[in-house]
Protein backbone atom coordinates (compact mmCIF):
# COMPACT_ATOMS: atom_id res chain seq x y z
CA UNK A 1 0.00 0.00 0.00
CA UNK A 2 1.18 3.11 -1.52
CA UNK A 3 1.62 6.45 1.48
CA UNK A 4 1.32 10.03 0.68
CA UNK A 5 0.97 13.04 3.23
CA UNK A 6 -1.74 15.77 3.17
CA UNK A 7 0.21 18.50 5.09
CA UNK A 8 -2.51 21.04 4.45
CA UNK A 9 -4.82 18.51 6.73
CA UNK A 10 -2.68 17.11 8.64
CA UNK A 11 -3.51 13.12 6.87
CA UNK A 12 -2.04 10.37 5.13
CA UNK A 13 -3.21 9.09 2.75
CA UNK A 14 -3.35 5.38 1.62
CA UNK A 15 -3.85 4.04 -1.78
CA UNK A 16 -3.93 0.68 -2.25
CA UNK A 17 -8.02 -0.44 -3.22
CA UNK A 18 -10.65 1.40 -2.57
CA UNK A 19 -12.83 0.29 0.24
CA UNK A 20 -16.51 -0.39 -1.33
CA UNK A 21 -18.77 -3.41 -0.43
CA UNK A 22 -17.34 -5.46 -2.66
CA UNK A 23 -13.90 -5.05 -1.70
CA UNK A 24 -15.02 -5.94 1.93
CA UNK A 25 -17.15 -8.69 0.94
CA UNK A 26 -13.85 -9.94 -0.48
CA UNK A 27 -12.35 -9.64 2.14
CA UNK A 28 -14.18 -10.69 5.23
CA UNK A 29 -15.79 -14.11 3.29
CA UNK A 30 -12.15 -14.91 2.77
CA UNK A 31 -12.18 -15.80 6.78
CA UNK A 32 -15.56 -17.36 7.42
CA UNK A 33 -17.70 -14.55 8.32
CA UNK A 34 -19.63 -16.39 10.59
CA UNK A 35 -17.38 -18.22 12.19
CA UNK A 36 -15.82 -14.46 12.81
CA UNK A 37 -18.93 -13.46 14.22
CA UNK A 38 -19.61 -16.60 16.32
CA UNK A 39 -15.90 -16.05 18.13
CA UNK A 40 -16.56 -12.77 19.46
CA UNK A 41 -14.25 -10.64 20.70
CA UNK A 42 -14.26 -8.66 24.04
CA UNK A 43 -10.91 -7.66 24.16
CA UNK A 44 -11.74 -3.94 24.07
CA UNK A 45 -15.32 -3.21 23.23
CA UNK A 46 -17.13 -5.56 26.02
CA UNK A 47 -14.46 -3.80 28.60
CA UNK A 48 -14.84 -0.23 27.34
CA UNK A 49 -18.60 -0.52 27.12
CA UNK A 50 -19.50 -2.32 30.85
CA UNK A 51 -17.19 1.01 31.86
CA UNK A 52 -19.62 3.45 30.80
CA UNK A 53 -23.44 1.36 30.17
CA UNK A 54 -24.78 -1.02 31.88
CA UNK A 55 -26.27 -4.52 30.56
CA UNK A 56 -29.71 -4.00 28.58
CA UNK A 57 -28.48 -0.69 27.28
CA UNK A 58 -28.60 -0.34 23.43
CA UNK A 59 -25.89 -0.11 21.92
CA UNK A 60 -25.07 -0.22 17.70
CA UNK A 61 -22.10 -0.96 15.91
CA UNK A 62 -22.52 1.40 12.39
CA UNK A 63 -19.83 -0.71 10.38
CA UNK A 64 -20.13 -3.58 12.16
CA UNK A 65 -18.40 -5.93 9.41
CA UNK A 66 -18.52 -9.34 10.40
CA UNK A 67 -20.12 -8.57 13.45
CA UNK A 68 -18.07 -10.28 16.02
CA UNK A 69 -18.51 -7.07 18.55
CA UNK A 70 -22.22 -7.04 18.13
CA UNK A 71 -22.14 -10.75 18.86
CA UNK A 72 -19.61 -10.36 22.00
CA UNK A 73 -21.71 -7.34 23.37
CA UNK A 74 -25.08 -9.34 22.77
CA UNK A 75 -23.19 -12.40 24.88
CA UNK A 76 -23.13 -9.58 27.92
CA UNK A 77 -26.46 -8.86 27.87
CA UNK A 78 -26.64 -5.68 25.85
CA UNK A 79 -29.22 -4.82 23.03
CA UNK A 80 -26.40 -5.01 20.33
CA UNK A 81 -27.09 -4.27 16.51
CA UNK A 82 -25.14 -4.02 13.63
CA UNK A 83 -25.31 -2.22 10.82
CA UNK A 84 -23.12 -2.49 7.37
CA UNK A 85 -22.92 -2.11 3.85
CA UNK A 86 -21.35 -5.26 2.60
CA UNK A 87 -25.06 -7.28 2.04
CA UNK A 88 -23.24 -10.95 1.37
CA UNK A 89 -20.99 -10.59 4.45
CA UNK A 90 -24.09 -10.19 6.58
CA UNK A 91 -26.00 -12.72 5.04
CA UNK A 92 -23.62 -15.15 6.02
CA UNK A 93 -23.21 -14.04 9.34
CA UNK A 94 -27.39 -13.95 9.67
CA UNK A 95 -27.48 -17.73 8.64
CA UNK A 96 -24.95 -18.45 11.89
CA UNK A 97 -26.22 -15.74 14.20
CA UNK A 98 -30.01 -15.39 13.33
CA UNK A 99 -30.99 -13.82 16.41
CA UNK A 100 -28.37 -10.77 15.87
CA UNK A 101 -30.35 -7.81 14.67
CA UNK A 102 -28.31 -6.43 11.67
CA UNK A 103 -29.55 -4.15 8.82
CA UNK A 104 -27.53 -3.78 5.29
CA UNK A 105 -27.22 0.14 5.15
CA UNK A 106 -25.47 3.68 5.29
CA UNK A 107 -23.49 5.17 7.92
CA UNK A 108 -24.22 8.45 6.64
CA UNK A 109 -28.06 7.85 7.18
CA UNK A 110 -28.57 5.68 10.26
CA UNK A 111 -32.15 3.63 10.25
CA UNK A 112 -32.61 5.10 13.56
CA UNK A 113 -35.11 7.01 15.68
CA UNK A 114 -33.34 10.21 17.23
CA UNK A 115 -31.92 9.52 20.62
CA UNK A 116 -32.82 5.89 20.72
CA UNK A 117 -29.30 4.58 21.21
CA UNK A 118 -26.89 4.63 24.94
CA UNK A 119 -24.10 3.62 22.69
CA UNK A 120 -23.03 4.14 19.40
CA UNK A 121 -19.59 2.27 18.07
CA UNK A 122 -17.47 3.11 14.62
CA UNK A 123 -14.24 0.80 14.57
CA UNK A 124 -12.74 1.67 11.52
CA UNK A 125 -15.04 3.36 9.55
CA UNK A 126 -14.80 7.43 9.70
CA UNK A 127 -10.88 7.27 7.88
CA UNK A 128 -12.79 5.56 4.07
CA UNK A 129 -14.22 8.73 2.88
CA UNK A 130 -12.69 11.54 1.34
CA UNK A 131 -15.54 13.63 0.98
CA UNK A 132 -14.96 13.77 4.47
CA UNK A 133 -16.88 11.85 7.65
CA UNK A 134 -18.60 15.37 9.16
CA UNK A 135 -22.31 13.99 8.08
CA UNK A 136 -21.36 10.43 10.20
CA UNK A 137 -20.51 12.49 13.15
CA UNK A 138 -23.93 14.25 12.91
CA UNK A 139 -25.79 10.98 12.67
CA UNK A 140 -24.17 10.16 15.82
CA UNK A 141 -25.41 12.83 17.33
CA UNK A 142 -28.71 12.51 16.34
CA UNK A 143 -29.23 8.94 16.90
CA UNK A 144 -27.42 8.99 20.57
CA UNK A 145 -29.71 10.16 24.36
CA UNK A 146 -28.17 12.94 25.81
CA UNK A 147 -25.31 11.58 28.27
CA UNK A 148 -24.84 8.69 25.31
CA UNK A 149 -21.54 7.41 24.34
CA UNK A 150 -19.84 7.85 21.00
CA UNK A 151 -16.85 5.09 21.19
CA UNK A 152 -14.57 6.29 17.56
CA UNK A 153 -11.51 4.29 16.68
CA UNK A 154 -9.78 5.24 14.00
CA UNK A 155 -6.05 4.86 12.08
CA UNK A 156 -3.94 8.38 13.70
CA UNK A 157 -1.05 10.38 12.60
CA UNK A 158 0.51 10.01 15.77
CA UNK A 159 3.97 10.94 16.98
CA UNK A 160 6.09 8.28 14.87
CA UNK A 161 4.17 8.98 11.86
CA UNK A 162 4.30 12.79 12.24
CA UNK A 163 8.22 12.65 12.86
CA UNK A 164 8.58 10.84 9.95
CA UNK A 165 6.01 13.17 7.74
CA UNK A 166 8.47 16.22 9.11
CA UNK A 167 11.50 14.41 7.84
CA UNK A 168 10.04 13.82 4.39
CA UNK A 169 9.15 10.23 4.69
CA UNK A 170 6.06 9.77 2.46
CA UNK A 171 5.66 11.72 -0.86
CA UNK A 172 3.56 14.85 -0.86
CA UNK A 173 -0.29 14.47 -1.90
CA UNK A 174 -1.99 18.60 -2.06
CA UNK A 175 -4.21 17.91 -5.11
CA UNK A 176 -7.93 18.09 -4.22
CA UNK A 177 -9.45 15.04 -6.07
CA UNK A 178 -8.56 11.09 -4.42
CA UNK A 179 -5.69 9.32 -5.58
CA UNK A 180 -6.88 6.52 -7.97
CA UNK A 181 -7.29 3.42 -5.35
CA UNK A 182 -7.92 5.64 -2.13
CA UNK A 183 -8.05 2.82 0.48
CA UNK A 184 -8.37 5.38 3.52
CA UNK A 185 -6.63 7.92 6.15
CA UNK A 186 -4.74 8.40 9.23
CA UNK A 187 -6.42 11.33 10.76
CA UNK A 188 -4.89 13.90 13.62
CA UNK A 189 -6.85 12.85 16.79
CA UNK A 190 -6.72 16.86 17.44
CA UNK A 191 -8.72 17.73 14.46
CA UNK A 192 -11.12 15.08 14.63
CA UNK A 193 -12.20 16.07 18.27
CA UNK A 194 -12.75 18.95 16.75
CA UNK A 195 -14.77 17.77 14.67
CA UNK A 196 -16.79 15.73 17.06
CA UNK A 197 -17.13 18.64 19.57
CA UNK A 198 -18.59 20.36 16.88
CA UNK A 199 -21.56 18.08 16.69
CA UNK A 200 -22.83 18.33 20.21
CA UNK A 201 -20.01 16.00 22.13
CA UNK A 202 -17.44 16.29 25.10
CA UNK A 203 -14.36 13.81 24.91
CA UNK A 204 -13.95 11.81 28.27
CA UNK A 205 -11.47 9.40 26.89
CA UNK A 206 -8.37 8.89 24.39
CA UNK A 207 -5.84 6.60 24.60
CA UNK A 208 -3.57 5.06 21.44
CA UNK A 209 -3.72 1.19 20.23
CA UNK A 210 -1.56 -1.03 18.53
CA UNK A 211 1.58 0.31 18.99
CA UNK A 212 3.23 -3.19 17.53
CA UNK A 213 1.21 -2.83 14.44
CA UNK A 214 2.19 1.32 13.89
CA UNK A 215 5.91 0.05 14.18
CA UNK A 216 5.77 -2.60 11.66
CA UNK A 217 4.18 -0.52 9.16
CA UNK A 218 6.31 2.64 9.51
CA UNK A 219 9.93 0.70 10.36
CA UNK A 220 8.92 -3.21 8.18
CA UNK A 221 12.76 -4.44 9.11
CA UNK A 222 11.48 -3.64 12.84
CA UNK A 223 8.52 -5.82 11.90
CA UNK A 224 10.37 -8.66 10.66
CA UNK A 225 12.64 -8.65 14.02
CA UNK A 226 9.22 -8.33 16.05
CA UNK A 227 8.04 -11.06 14.15
CA UNK A 228 10.68 -13.30 15.61
CA UNK A 229 10.50 -12.43 19.02
CA UNK A 230 6.35 -13.10 19.48
CA UNK A 231 5.87 -15.78 16.93
CA UNK A 232 7.98 -18.67 18.89
CA UNK A 233 5.74 -21.19 21.59
CA UNK A 234 4.64 -21.20 23.93
CA UNK A 235 1.28 -19.11 23.55
CA UNK A 236 1.75 -17.75 27.18
CA UNK A 237 4.84 -16.46 26.37
CA UNK A 238 4.02 -15.38 22.87
CA UNK A 239 1.26 -13.07 24.46
CA UNK A 240 3.20 -11.73 27.19
CA UNK A 241 5.86 -10.54 24.60
CA UNK A 242 3.38 -9.13 22.58
CA UNK A 243 1.60 -7.15 25.21
CA UNK A 244 4.64 -5.73 26.47
CA UNK A 245 5.64 -4.63 23.20
CA UNK A 246 2.75 -2.98 23.00
CA UNK A 247 2.82 -1.16 26.52
CA UNK A 248 6.47 -0.12 25.28
CA UNK A 249 5.53 1.49 21.62
CA UNK A 250 1.94 2.42 21.41
CA UNK A 251 2.03 5.95 22.97
CA UNK A 252 4.53 6.94 20.24
CA UNK A 253 3.45 4.36 17.67
CA UNK A 254 0.27 2.85 18.14
CA UNK A 255 -1.65 2.36 14.84
CA UNK A 256 -4.66 3.86 15.67
CA UNK A 257 -6.35 5.74 18.32
CA UNK A 258 -10.02 5.16 20.91
CA UNK A 259 -11.62 8.45 21.53
CA UNK A 260 -14.79 8.24 23.64
CA UNK A 261 -17.36 11.14 24.17
CA UNK A 262 -20.40 11.91 25.86
CA UNK A 263 -23.41 13.19 24.02
CA UNK A 264 -24.26 16.44 25.60
CA UNK A 265 -27.69 17.97 25.68
CA UNK A 266 -29.31 19.84 22.29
Amino acid sequence: MTRYYDAARQRLIYVGQEATAAYWDAHWLSDDAAQAALRGDDSLVVPETRRRLAPGSRVLEAGCGTARYVYALHRQGYRASGLDFARQTLRVVRRQVGELPLVVGDVFRLPVASQAVDGLWSLGVIEHFWNGYQPILDEAARVLRPGGYHFLCFPALTWLRRRRAARGAYPIWDAPAAPPGFYQFALSPRLVQHDVEASGFRLLHQRNLFGDLGLREEWPAAGRRIGALVAPPPRLARRAAAALLNRLTVRACGHSVLQIYERLPA
